[in-house]
């Protein structure tokens, strides 16, 4: 179907929904054209008369669907919060790549002397 160019008529802006179609055509207020259904322009009489006919409405296909995640891992890499990157490239030897060590408790001994240097700075008053 070929759409109409209407002009609204009402004074301030308001969101504006075809009476027949049921079509969103947004935020309209006096004298904005816009195109239009031609069975909502006839249904209204808040639209003044055609000023031209436009191109037909062609509908924007649906997205593509994927099937569902299957996994907290697949779903975390679909949104983007996870990156699947190789650890090893066929190029990449195990002595270039920087492992960062985890972190360690300190031993005991230390424990027990950091206590006693803080034990004799502050007088044991903590």
């Amino acid at each position: 179907m070929v759409d109409v160019l209407v002009s609204a008529a009402w004074p301030k802006k308001r969101m504006y929904m075809g009476r027949v179609t049921g079509r969103a055509y947004g935020r309209l207020g006096q004298g904005e054209t816009f195109w239009c259904d031609p069975a909502d322009a006839a249904a209204d009489i808040q639209l003044v008369a055609a000023v031209g006919t436009g191109p037909a409405v062609v509908p924007t296909p649906a997205p593509e669907q994927r099937p569902p995640a299957t996994t907290v891992a697949e779903l975390a890499a679909r949104v983007g919060l996870i990156r699947k990157t190789p650890a090893f490239t066929s190029s990449t030897s195990a002595a270039e790549v920087s492992v960062k060590p985890a972190w360690v408790a300190p031993e005991p001994e230390q424990v027990v002397k950091r206590a006693q240097k803080r034990i004799k700075k502050t007088g044991g008053s903590e």
